[in-house]
């Protein structure tokens, strides 16, 4: 089997489908292989907070009073979103997205209602349609929630609220847990 599943993370200023997006984070995973051995090729953008808000994402008071206890480098994507240098537009960062994900790849997030929902929208607000099929939506909450000590099994995060880093770090957990509860995802 191939790199054929992705797990998504995002990093976001609301928990709601049009929250902005400050940055995603993607890696290609084959859980089949050994989970020293599954991780693949990874994605990582900022999206422009300036613009994300030109196309009409929104932001929460309480994503961003939640941000501001969160440590420095968690932090640092705010002001990444900020600088022009540092930041894709919506439209770029989306299309980059797609060129990463198949239509074929099962796409993986932590939880139905949150990161592919916000994407929905987002790829809505630019016009376009999702990379993935619909029915290859996958849940990696729903998988945890499987196992009666999942939570214990989590590998270490290198720094938590870096999409990317929590892309990764979700994807190894959900073939320690899936190969815990003999599943073949």
């Amino acid at each position: 089997m191939a790199f054929d599943h992705v797990m998504v993370d995002l990093e976001t200023l609301g928990t709601l489908p049009g929250s902005v997006i400050l940055s995603i984070g993607a890696v290609l995973f084959d859980p089949t292989k050994p989970v020293e051995e599954c991780l693949g090729k990874e994605f990582y953008c900022v999206v422009s907070r300036k613009d994300s808000l030109a196309h009409g994402l929104t932001t929460s008071q309480d994503t961003l009073d939640w941000w501001m206890k969160q440590p420095p480098e968690a932090r640092q994507v705010l002001a990444d979103a900020r600088s022009d240098e540092k930041a894709d537009t919506l439209q770029d960062a989306l299309g980059m997205l797609s060129q990463f994900i198949l239509p074929s790849h099962k796409v993986w997030s932590n939880g139905a209602n949150f990161d592919q929902p916000l994407l929905d929208v987002a790829y809505s607000k630019i016009e376009q349609s999702i990379p993935w099929k619909y029915y290859n939506s996958r849940c990696h909450r729903t998988i945890m929630g499987l196992h009666p000590n999942a939570k214990a099994l989590m590998p270490k995060n290198t720094c938590a609220h870096n999409a990317l880093e929590d892309a990764k770090t979700q994807a190894k957990h959900l073939v320690i847990v899936a190969n815990a509860l003999g599943l073949k995802l």
